[in-house]
């Protein structure tokens, strides 16, 4: 595929993967986790769980939804304004240190990310 007549063939073989997708997106379905903690939406979140599994014991893994979904309301996150983000002493350091390393990896043309992973 490397030669140049055949070019035009390596980038429609980009297409097959979205072809596909496009043909099977209707067979997908919700998270069921999506449907239980975002949504709220425990009926739908059992009936996908219960498509999902292929098995009608699918209780115990909806009460540790459940659980969850009772952790993430009681843990609710704060929203910070730009504004705050920038004046918070506590965030400033680690917000410079981002910022330099996101700054260093562009000037150098080398991904830090992927080095820290291998």
């Amino acid at each position: 595929m490397g030669k140049p007549e055949l070019w035009g063939w390596l980038m429609g073989l980009t297409a097959v993967p979205a072809i596909i997708w496009i043909l099977t997106y209707g067979l997908s379905v919700e998270s069921p986790r999506y449907l239980l903690i975002e949504q709220n939406k425990p009926e739908e979140a059992e009936e996908t769980l219960l498509k999902l599994r292929g098995t009608s014991d699918v209780e115990e893994e909806l009460s540790q939804m459940k659980v969850e979904a009772r952790q993430a309301k009681e843990q609710s996150q704060e929203v910070m304004s730009v504004k705050e983000l920038l004046t918070t002493k506590s965030v400033r350091w680690q917000l410079m240190s981002i910022c330099l390393m996101m700054l260093c990896q562009q000037l150098s043309g080398k991904n830090l990310s992927l080095d820290i992973l291998v």
